[in-house]
């Protein structure tokens, strides 16, 4: 007697029913704590959250997409430089600073 086993149908992007779902709630969650401890520091200001965090996943790397507001308090070449930290990453916290003066062109801060 043979035993026959089937997968539920995959759906377009080769995934079966109910993973791509899953997926992606994994990803907005994960996409919502990066969001929560992520900010751009500035000496002696306030700091600057980001508007949006989205996560990129292939079968070999993770990209995360931050996207940090216009602001009327917004980033003068006075900050000479501003801090991107990303705390309570696990145990760790991600931290990447940026000398404003390597971000000049024709005179001014590039936005």
């Amino acid at each position: 007697m043979a035993c026959e086993r089937t997968a539920p149908p995959a759906n377009g992007n080769g995934n079966y029913n109910g993973e791509d779902n899953e997926d992606d709630q994994r990803r907005g969650r994960m996409d919502q704590r990066l969001k929560q401890v992520t900010v751009l520091e500035r000496k002696g200001r306030d700091p600057i959250p980001p508007d949006d965090v989205s996560m990129e996943l292939t079968a070999n790397e993770q990209t995360a997409h931050f996207t940090f507001p216009r602001v009327t308090d917004a980033i003068t070449q006075e900050d000479k430089e501003v801090t991107f930290v990303v705390s309570r990453l696990g145990a760790a916290t991600l931290k990447a600073r940026f000398s404003l003066k390597n971000m000049m062109y024709k005179d001014q801060l590039a936005q």
